[in-house]
């Protein structure tokens, strides 16, 4: 089950029944916005999360696969709203989460804006972050910096072969 946390505190939870574990430990907690969750133990809350800052948290691959999911669910999803803007900095996910972050690229309508700043990638994480930008017109930013590991050059040739196809969005390297 997921639970997220904004900075307004609105949750969301996926559809499903709340555990009473769960129902319990929101009860002690005593905020308006997470008691009205409960009302209705199977209705279907509404998503109210446009920015999702997952920073620094510890997050691989399989996590990320799961959220890449989870993501594209609430957008296809009519009611609520979808996530524009997604914080991935400092996750070790390494090249093997660029595979569900591509992914998440091909198939979002709705983001805008990734983060993606100091996370391991290499060349060849790099190239599938690109060349799944190519059929993507939501994505307005794709922020890289602070991957050292991935080769400038080869990484600004990579940027021009894209904006042969992609004239929108902006992808920041150093």
């Amino acid at each position: 089950m997921w639970v997220f946390e904004a900075e307004n505190s609105q949750v969301w939870f996926s559809p499903g029944r709340v555990s009473e574990q769960l129902r319990t430990w929101l009860r002690h907690r005593q905020h308006p916005a997470r008691i009205e969750v409960l009302r209705g133990e199977d209705a279907q809350p509404v998503n109210r999360i446009s920015r999702l800052d997952l920073g620094n948290c510890g997050l691989h691959a399989t996590g990320l696969d799961m959220l890449q999911k989870v993501l594209l669910d609430l957008e296809h999803r009519g009611d609520g709203l979808a996530v524009e803007e997604l914080v991935l900095d400092g996750n070790d996910f390494g090249d093997a989460g660029t595979v569900a972050i591509a992914s998440l690229l091909r198939l979002s309508s709705k983001l805008r804006v990734l983060r993606l700043r100091n996370v391991g990638i290499t060349d060849g994480g790099f190239s599938q972050m690109i060349s799944a930008m190519v059929s993507n017109k939501s994505l307005v930013l794709l922020d890289l910096r602070g991957n050292g590991l991935c080769s400038l050059e080869n990484s600004k040739i990579a940027l021009q072969g894209l904006r042969r196809f992609n004239t929108v969005a902006e992808v920041l390297l150093e």
